[in-house]
């Protein structure tokens, strides 16, 4: 069907590189896409006045339709949470915020600005629920020498390292904390690829630095020297730039005014709306190096 599509496309417009008849399918797709969506998504969500907001979810990962959602790109409301992390509602009209694996992509700085927002736009009583990569777990593991874990992302890296022609150090066991802490997500091309893909590109130091670096500093200074190994353009591109442990997230939602905070487990939550869910309650493929957190608005 696409190979017949194609072909039409080609006879029409009278193109012949097939590059451009699959450039030209896929934004015409995405228009037709987005047309449908648009007089869809206002009904879902009681015209956007749902009282369930998820960030950093667009509407291609197939989250639940009752939520209004909020991301940089293909969202309800397109945001750049990174750099302008202010939410466009009113106060107090949302009473459960959700967000997975979305906060590590911002920096502490815009963390701090967005919790705030959350707890403006949350109703008394309002619960948010975070889940982020637990970079304490990260540390843990690597100190420990654990094969099995560093295993994981080794081959993660080793992959992009066929794939893409990434620069071999990248495959070394101690740039597994890197994946955790400071990656740029520029979009490469892949040998034999139409398009252009995001991949993560981990921030590289020699291991004997990076292990003086995590000896003598805390774990909130190492991930802050981790994020400076980036030059502005790579932190621009939306990849890691913080990272989190319990304390760290508890001290900045206490901050930004939240209470009850809670360290969760996979599958756990004390938030009935998140509970109906299955969804919301943590992916089989992350759960082993997650950090869940909630907490509410009092």
């Amino acid at each position: 069907m696409r190979s017949l599509f194609r072909k039409m496309l080609c006879s029409i417009f009278g193109l012949r590189n097939t590059y451009y008849v699959a450039l030209l399918a896929r934004k015409l797709t995405k228009k037709i896409t987005n047309l449908a969506i648009s007089i869809k998504r206002p009904l879902e969500t009681n015209f956007y006045r749902s009282e369930k907001l998820a960030l950093g979810e667009q509407r291609s990962y197939g989250f639940p339709s009752s939520w209004v959602l909020v991301d940089r790109e293909d969202s309800d409301f397109n945001v750049n949470l990174s750099r302008n992390p202010i939410l466009p509602f009113k106060d107090e009209t949302k009473s459960v915020i959700f967000s997975a694996h979305t906060f590590e992509h911002l920096g502490f700085e815009s963390v701090e600005l967005l919790l705030r927002e959350c707890f403006r736009v949350l109703k008394p009583s309002g619960s948010i629920k975070i889940e982020v990569p637990d970079g304490e777990l990260a540390v843990k593991r690597y100190c420990e020498n654990d094969a099995d874990f560093i295993r994981t992302f080794k081959e993660q890296n080793m992959n992009l390292h066929h794939r893409f022609g990434l620069d071999e150090r990248l495959t070394e066991d101690h740039i597994v904390l890197m994946n955790f802490f400071s990656f740029s997500y520029p979009c490469l091309h892949e040998s034999g690829a139409v398009f252009p893909t995001h991949v993560p590109v981990p921030a590289y130091a020699p291991k004997e630095i990076m292990d003086e670096k995590l000896n003598s500093l805390s774990l909130k200074e190492f991930i802050d020297w981790a994020v400076s190994l980036q030059s502005d353009e790579e932190r621009d591109t939306g990849g890691h730039q913080c990272g989190f442990s319990f304390d760290i997230l508890r001290e900045l939602l206490e901050k930004a005014g939240f209470c009850n905070i809670k360290k969760m487990q996979s599958g756990e939550t004390e938030i009935p709306t998140i509970s109906t869910s299955f969804k919301l309650l943590g992916k089989n493929h992350r759960k082993f190096f997650s950090l869940y957190v909630e907490a509410q608005r009092p």
